[in-house]
């Protein structure tokens, strides 16, 4: 669980680095990839008024719904501007490609950047 927790702290640091000036909502993904067998987990980043309640992963080259699934809301962090941030969890794919996230509230849509599921997939960045 320690491990876990880990993981997303880093995933949301380092996704915060590249995203610290933008102030749209976005889903932060690892971008080098996942193992199939690994935790997967990615983390939307918006405003506190954010109505998040559910993901899809989508394979990029069919476009047909891989997995969906519900988000949880995490809150916000102290001094990080007025950013809510919500969870995903979908370690239950394990299947290899490339796939990207949707997620969608009653105001808007968004979309994550591609990301691969493949085996060794650091190894292979």
């Amino acid at each position: 669980m320690r491990r876990k927790r880990l993981l997303l702290i880093c995933l949301v640091i380092i996704s915060l680095v590249s995203a610290a000036s933008a102030g749209d909502t976005k889903i932060l993904i690892n971008h080098i990839g996942y193992d199939p067998g690994g935790v997967k987990q990615a983390v939307i980043q918006g405003s506190s008024g954010g109505a998040w309640s559910g993901f899809k992963v989508i394979e990029a080259g069919t476009g047909k719904v891989a997995l969906s699934g519900t988000v949880v809301s995490v809150g916000p962090v102290l001094k990080w501007k007025d950013w809510h941030f919500w969870t995903i969890d979908f370690s239950s794919l394990n299947r290899e490609g490339s796939y990207f996230m949707e997620c969608a509230s009653p105001k808007e849509t968004v979309r994550s950047h591609h990301f691969p599921i493949q085996e060794n997939v650091l190894e292979r960045s």
